[in-house]
């Protein structure tokens, strides 16, 4: 390919333009369900929505990947920034990608006849989809990659019908990123929201770290509101790693209590001396004494708590169902922050 061909590849066009445009709209839609996603309560809406997260992802594959080695490979920050343009650098080439192929009739032809049913192909088809179900994909990939692969099981049909000895390769080399390459960093990378195996690890381990310094901190009260995940858009977190996201579990490192996993406090996983024994107690007395000192009304106190410091028990509406449930002297939450909950506190040091 020349240069005058390679100008002509990347030359604008409506058509394009309009891909492109699209490709970026379907991705920021994507982002802004990102940030709702906990509060969809109707599941068909949640798995239409999935759909379309996986379609941005499938799109959008070279740009993740590249984003993950910058980032995860220790490079300067600069490059990880500059790495984050390429989620629309990319969906232009795809553009360009997909109006070459589109545009160019012997192209089109050739690819018409590649995916043109036929009985060998239908056979492989049959296979593959055997092969998958009798070895399921593992559960990173079956996350994203589950709905894909009657299509996969297609493509790799039409690979070993077309041309067995060159393809065959190929075939194998998918198999086995599908199967053992892309598991491993798809909870990293295509998973950003849910935290799973290594990366997990070093969050929870950085979390445990912050809470300790938080707890040394004499004039912070960050111990008392801060949780795992706090630092991104939509917690979404597997704290036990079943695969289930934002879930009712069992904690018991301090004190056994049922805790949603998008809302687990410092104050449920670090003992903290400055707080006492029970520091989740602690916290809500001296949030209380600082709202006081703010407003001096008990009543606009107790809602400093929830509507400034906004702690809950959880935003994801069905660990909200489950928790609900829990009878009331057993569940942390309204135990110690029930809704006038610094009458008892500040009636104490009046």
């Amino acid at each position: 390919m020349d240069l005058k061909s390679v100008k002509e590849f990347f030359k604008p066009t409506r058509t394009k333009i309009l891909i492109f445009i699209a490709v970026l709209s379907i991705t920021a839609i994507s982002f802004i369900i990102q940030y709702i996603y906990s509060f969809i309560q109707y599941e068909i809406y949640r798995i239409i929505f999935d759909i379309l997260i996986m379609l941005v992802i499938f799109i959008e594959t070279p740009a993740i990947i590249l984003i993950y080695y910058f980032y995860y490979t220790g490079f300067p920050e600069i490059f990880i920034i500059l790495s984050l343009s390429s989620l629309i650098v990319w969906p232009y080439i795809f553009s360009c990608i997909f109006v070459y192929i589109y545009e160019k009739p012997n192209k089109t032809k050739r690819i018409k006849e590649f995916l043109k049913p036929t009985i060998n192909k239908i056979i492989f088809f049959s296979i593959f989809l055997i092969f998958f179900w009798i070895i399921p994909f593992p559960y990173g990939t079956a996350q994203l990659f589950g709905f894909y692969s009657p299509i996969i099981a297609y493509i790799l049909s039409c690979l070993i019908a077309d041309n067995p000895k060159r393809n065959i390769t190929i075939v194998i080399i998918v198999l086995l990123s599908i199967y053992f390459f892309i598991p491993g960093y798809i909870s990293a990378v295509f998973k950003p929201y849910v935290y799973t195996s290594s990366r997990f690890e070093l969050e929870i381990r950085e979390f445990v770290e912050n809470c300790k310094d938080y707890c040394t901190e004499n004039s912070s009260l960050r111990y008392c509101t801060e949780y795992f995940g706090k630092d991104i858009p939509v917690s979404r977190v597997d704290w036990n790693e079943n695969g289930e996201y934002n879930e009712l579990i069992n904690l018991s490192i301090i004190r056994q209590w049922n805790v949603c996993e998008d809302r687990i406090y410092c104050f449920h996983i670090i003992p903290c001396e400055r707080f006492g024994e029970n520091p989740i107690e602690g916290c809500a007395n001296q949030l209380c004494q600082v709202g006081h000192i703010k407003y001096g009304n008990k009543s606009l106190d107790s809602r400093f708590i929830f509507d400034d410091w906004k702690i809950t028990p959880t935003q994801d509406i069905e660990c909200n169902i489950s928790i609900n449930s829990i009878p009331d002297e057993f569940n942390w939450y309204k135990i110690n922050f029930p809704e006038n909950v610094c009458e008892k506190y500040i009636n104490e040091t009046e």
